[in-house]
């Protein structure tokens, strides 16, 4: 429902802004088309992919020879994503 939603405040050029969606699929017609972006739909906070990406970024280089665990919550949409990405 509410990717037709999207798809319809985007056709009627209707700018939507969302400040706490991260969500690959949010900003995106096609998820696993990062350059099939809607014209009109926003979003102010990362997307997961990249939280995970610049998160195992970080920990890399700031902690080189650590051994790291990470714990997910699989009932959590967001943790099963954010794993994904790193």
């Amino acid at each position: 429902m509410l990717k037709f939603q999207f798809q319809s405040w985007n056709k009627r050029k209707i700018p939507a802004v969302f400040p706490a969606t991260t969500g690959d699929g949010i900003t995106l017609k096609d998820a696993k088309n990062p350059e099939s972006v809607y014209d009109y739909i926003f979003r102010v906070c990362f997307s997961d992919n990249y939280q995970g990406v610049v998160g195992a970024g970080f920990v890399s280089q700031k902690f080189p020879n650590a051994k790291v665990a990470i714990l997910q919550d699989s009932a959590s949409d967001y943790s099963k994503r954010f794993i994904r990405s790193i």
